[in-house]
């Protein structure tokens, strides 16, 4: 899994958070390598989701009371709508013990412009 200590694709950064492109994480999490953490609310999960095994659904607003139920036994790329909410959560897990997390760049915002692989009820 390839991580940057900076994003390039988004301006949003939170020091010592690694960042991840779409393009990386789709291939991450297709070869096993990685899960994804979608923190989006309930809400917008349900319009659109990235359809994969590797993917768990924790809503940002419960992650404090929830952060036991993630299993971190691959390195956990967040990702939320638009890169900002995903690397907060991303800090939080690492101020947690989770450091083996990156942050998507540009959230299902960008996901869905490259034309990267949703369930959409759109």
């Amino acid at each position: 899994m390839i991580t940057t200590e900076f994003p390039t694709l988004q301006d949003f950064h939170i020091d010592g958070i690694k960042h991840i492109t779409p393009d990386e994480a789709l291939a991450a999490i297709n070869q096993g390598e990685a899960k994804l953490l979608d923190v989006r609310e309930e809400n917008e999960c349900v319009l659109e989701r990235i359809k994969n095994d590797q993917v768990q659904y924790l809503p940002m607003s419960e992650i404090t009371e929830r952060v036991s139920e993630i299993v971190a036994d691959k390195p956990i790329i967040v990702v939320c709508a638009g890169g900002v909410r995903s690397s907060k959560v991303a800090k939080f897990l690492m101020l947690n013990g989770i450091t083996n997390c990156a942050s998507l760049e540009g959230g299902m915002h960008l996901w869905r412009a490259l034309g990267l692989p949703t369930d959409t009820l759109l």
